[in-house]
């Protein structure tokens, strides 16, 4: 199975753990949002090493450089954006809203990306059997 498959299936695992943390009643959903946030996690490691495979060896230092001057550039105002939308929208839609955008952002972007786990072609499987 394709790395970009395994991302699309945990996907909605971790859509689900998200919504559990968001509708908590209880300490069930908050253990079933700690079992499903491991989907997040193995989908954060699949994604890291899509990243470095797509990249070119003599570029990984400038490309994790500009992953660092984005996430610096977002995590400065994140705090202020999300004390606005707790305020005026609430606090559920801090939930929400990472759902929204990885439905309509990243999923559809990661279509567009190639495959970079390649196992053997069926043709050298056959030149190395005996």
């Amino acid at each position: 199975m394709g790395r970009k498959r395994v991302l699309y299936l945990a996907a909605p695992l971790c859509y689900l753990s998200n919504l559990f943390l968001a509708f908590a009643t209880g300490p069930v959903m908050l253990i079933l949002y700690a079992a499903l946030q491991a989907f997040y996690t193995i989908t954060t490691g699949i994604t890291s090493a899509m990243t470095m495979e797509l990249v070119p060896v003599d570029q990984q230092g400038k490309w994790s450089g500009l992953l660092g001057l984005f996430a610096g550039l977002v995590a400065l105002p994140a705090p202020l954006l999300g004390g606005l939308i707790w305020r005026e929208l609430g606090p559920i839609y801090l939930f929400l809203i990472p759902i929204a955008i990885d439905l309509v952002v990243r999923l559809p972007l990661l279509s567009t990306v190639q495959e970079t786990l390649r196992g053997p072609s069926p043709s050298q499987m056959d030149a190395s059997a005996p």
